[in-house]
């Protein structure tokens, strides 16, 4: 199945064209032949994103960073050092920061969002935008 034109995919006003992406996203994941990514991808998209959206408020757990991070690695560059940052976090910590994200991410404010996100080690948000003055850069804390 050839992948729709990107073109056409961001001026469409029905939901087959995204429903095609998708299913050429799962195609393509699936002919990678990585059994491992293939779980981590349905981990991702279907237990942890329905369990942070029933969340009141919103955090991401310790467990499921450490899920997404092995996710990221998975699909390019692995990088065990990164992997390691990311799980020496304390769950208090993962859960607090992320929960003010997502509260700064519902008030409009992405910078606040991604700076609450970089408080946490392993973990490199970069935002950028038209005003340099706007823009936010975190690193990666190496600490």
């Amino acid at each position: 199945m050839p992948l729709p034109c990107r073109a056409n995919i961001w001026d469409a006003d029905e939901t087959a064209i995204w429903e095609e992406a998708r299913a050429a996203y799962a195609i393509a994941l699936a002919g990678r032949g990585d059994k491992e990514l293939l779980a981590l991808d349905e981990a991702l998209f279907k237990d942890i994103c329905h369990d942070i959206a029933d969340r009141s408020p919103s955090f991401v757990t310790h467990e499921q960073l450490a899920t997404c991070m092995k996710w990221k690695l998975r699909r390019g560059k692995w990088r065990p050092r990164l992997q390691a940052l990311v799980e020496c976090n304390p769950p208090t910590q993962v859960e607090d920061c992320t929960k003010r994200a997502f509260a700064f991410a519902r008030e409009g404010s992405d910078q606040k969002a991604l700076r609450a996100l970089c408080e946490l080690k392993g973990e490199m948000c970069v935002c950028g935008c038209a005003r340099p003055e706007q823009s936010l850069h975190c690193q990666e804390r190496w600490e």
